[in-house]
């Protein structure tokens, strides 16, 4: 009895030594509790230490102090795993694995945030599990895992959408706002953080509110407005600022906006601001933005012309992102080297860093496109074992067969007297023959099912994998572009100022870099726009076919003039589909057509409608070139695929495969007829907007085009 009362008089000062702490400030609650702990052995293992502990964690988390928050929850966690206490082990995981998140630990964040996920405790509450969900989508926010962020997130958001949790919710349009800013979409993510900030406003949450607008400040940033950047930044930084708020947010605030300053040449102002969110960071512990910080005040000392300085930071953040391996970092921290070297003019210095950069970039996108590999393995592997299993059926069904007519053979040779008994036989065999086939049949059919559904799941993670691999082409190709045109500039500034001090072979070398460098662009060219068919929606407008070819040929005017070709064009129909789109298709064809004809021979086109079947509409192009073999008329719409040399014929192999995707995406089909060596005919077909002419006949008339011929 009096080692109960003992207790209750301990966590009863525990409880006003901690009301006291609150009333006092965070540092006097913090000393409070150190000095509690010490009137506890390390081997105490009751409720009243141990929920000490954890409210000292909570404090020095609180504070950020990071180290010291993850060791105090650490120690709580054992002496919470003695008692089998699962409320204080579930709070110590989840603790912990946020801290190791701020701490740039995503292993270790990783592995406490799944204990608890897994964990089969009563007492781990749907907030709990949420808590966890959102936990997980932020730490693959920050390592570049953006998809696996947002599925996380939404299985966050569910929970709280069924506790009414407002605040929660408002979180999770916070998050993707967070995403879509990863994902370089600033412009949506506004649109979210709007939402969040609006549901904060409208339940009073002054300080998330003001996270919404510093976010916001951010995506302005991107966008290149500074002047709201700007705006945003100071705002949420005078309100950190009025209201004391912890090191982490005055970090993050001075930060953004000193990085902002640097953009603008506001240099002095700039440098003060992040000098103090570098101090700020150092006492909070974040590695990933401390490196940020060390980063961006590289920066702001290249455009100080402080060599000394500038790779003084550098150096510190390059080798914490190595440490770390955060290579979403080190990628950006070698991209800020490569142009501070540029701008000291040290040019093999940037040369190593941009290639160091280039090549994170490129390993993580092979991640990706790893990924998506190992998706269309696995659906050929599902596709396989249906397939077996639709064989296996069709056997199982001969032998049934092969069975009943055994029966049926038998049955006629039955007389007379036993014919009833033998009937009444072979009826309880075929019953059990069909009880047994039913159970075979009912368990096959339940394997299909599943593995339609595996199938289903499958093609959806193949059509997300498209859609990456088409997003990788349209940024590489565009992302290439600027590398590639510094090529050039170079290359131009070597002939234009050494020409006379380079010998004859070193010009034919430059030349054949500048050869290289325009087949390089235009092929990059050709890419963004087979990557631009399928990023655009398709427009559903009435189409006049006539006018289209009318325009096609006026571009194409001076490749029809240098060969002479004639074309003509007669009772073409209304069609409907994207109108851009089909010119596109008509200025592939009939420059196709100019181009794959031999220089003794003068081009001759015929543009005919063939007639509608099925509301589809019937196109033919004819011309007398060097035709297409049988075996390459399938291979031809392959992206990629050429036929001739650049020595025969110029060309990429893209403009085809462009022309397949439009008329694929329009519903209609395109293919080729040729006898292999003199002239070809390209078929397709395009949906019928009405039946009326709206071109009138015309004669055979020479018109000449222009337009690079993909």
């Amino acid at each position: 009895m009096i080692f109960l009362f003992q207790r209750k008089i301990m966590l009863l000062v525990v409880c006003c030594i901690i009301i006291m702490s609150s009333l006092y400030g965070a540092e006097s609650k913090i000393d409070s509790l150190k000095c509690i702990l010490q009137q506890y052995d390390n081997g105490d293992t009751s409720q009243a230490h141990v929920q000490t502990i954890i409210e000292l964690g909570d404090a020095l988390w609180w504070e950020g102090e990071l180290w010291a928050g993850v060791e105090t929850f650490k120690k709580g966690l054992k002496l919470a795993e003695k008692t089998a206490n699962t409320k204080y082990i579930t709070h110590c995981h989840l603790a912990i694995g946020r801290l190791c998140f701020r701490q740039a630990n995503y292993t270790c964040a990783r592995a406490s945030l799944y204990f608890v996920l897994d964990a089969p405790y009563p007492t781990v509450t749907a907030r709990d599990s949420a808590e966890v969900y959102r936990a997980l989508g932020d730490v693959n926010i920050y390592d570049g895992n953006l998809e696996e962020a947002s599925s996380y997130h939404i299985e966050a958001v569910k929970i709280y959408e069924r506790l009414k949790d407002t605040l929660h919710i408002a979180g999770f349009y916070y998050a993707v706002g967070h995403i879509k800013l990863k994902q370089d979409t600033p412009n949506r993510a506004i649109e979210f953080f709007n939402k969040a900030q609006n549901m904060y406003n409208a339940i009073g949450e002054k300080y998330s509110m003001v996270s919404c607008v510093s976010m916001k400040g951010e995506a302005y940033k991107k966008i290149g407005d500074y002047e709201k950047a700007v705006s945003c930044l100071e705002q949420a930084l005078l309100y950190d600022l009025e209201n004391g708020n912890s090191p982490y947010d005055i970090g993050y605030s001075t930060h953004a906006l000193g990085s902002i300053l640097v953009e603008l040449g506001q240099l002095k102002r700039a440098e003060a601001l992040l000098l103090q969110s570098l101090e700020m960071r150092k006492e909070y512990g974040d590695q990933e933005e401390l490196i940020e910080t060390y980063g961006t005040l590289g920066s702001l000392y290249t455009h100080k012309r402080n060599y000394r300085k500038a790779f003084e930071y550098f150096d510190v953040a390059i080798a914490r992102a190595k440490e770390l391996n955060i290579r979403p970092l080190m990628e950006k921290v070698y991209k800020q080297m490569s142009d501070a070297y540029l701008h000291f003019d040290q040019y093999e210095e940037a040369y190593f860093c941009i290639k160091k950069y280039y090549e994170i970039k490129e390993a993580l996108v092979n991640e990706k496109t790893e990924k998506s590999i190992a998706a269309l393995y696995a659906t050929h592997e599902l596709e396989k074992k249906e397939q077996d299993l639709i064989i296996k059926e069709r056997e199982i069904e001969d032998l049934m067969k092969e069975k009943k007519l055994n029966l049926l053979s038998k049955w006629l040779l039955i007389t007379g007297l036993i014919a009833l008994s033998i009937f009444i036989l072979a009826g309880i065999l075929l019953f059990k023959k069909q009880l047994n086939y039913n159970t075979v049949l009912a368990g096959k059919n339940n394997r299909i099912e599943e593995q339609n559904h595996d199938l289903i799941d499958m093609n959806k993670k193949l059509e997300r994998a498209n859609k990456d691999l088409e997003q990788f082409a349209y940024i590489s190709s565009h992302d290439l572009k600027t590398p590639l045109r510094n090529i050039g500039n170079y290359a131009g500034l070597l002939r234009q100022q050494y020409a006379k001090s380079l010998d004859k072979n070193a010009l034919t070398f430059l030349g054949f870099i500048t050869d290289g460098i325009e087949q390089m662009s235009a092929l990059l060219d050709n890419i963004l726009s087979y990557s631009l068919v399928t990023k655009s929606q398709v427009k559903r407008e009435v189409v006049d076919l006539g006018d289209s070819v009318n325009k096609v040929l006026h571009n194409l005017n001076p490749m029809i003039a240098e060969r002479q070709a004639e074309v003509d064009f007669q009772l073409l129909l209304a069609v409907e589909g994207d109108a851009i789109q089909i010119m596109q298709v008509f200025q592939n064809l009939i420059g196709n057509a100019i181009k794959f004809v031999p220089a003794d021979r003068c081009p001759v086109i015929r543009v005919r409608g063939e007639g509608v079947e099925n509301d589809m509409y019937k196109i033919a192009i004819i011309d007398n070139g060097v035709g297409i073999k049988r075996e390459n008329q399938k291979k031809i719409f392959e992206i990629f695929k050429r036929l001739h040399t650049d020595a025969e014929f110029k060309g990429t192999g893209i403009g085809l495969s462009i022309c397949k995707k439009i008329i694929n995406r329009h519903g209609g089909e395109i293919w080729v007829t040729s006898d292999g060596e003199t002239g070809t005919t390209f078929y397709f077909t395009l949906p019928k907007a009405n039946p009326v002419l709206l071109n009138k006949p015309k004669d055979l008339h020479k018109t000449i085009a222009s337009q690079t011929v993909l």
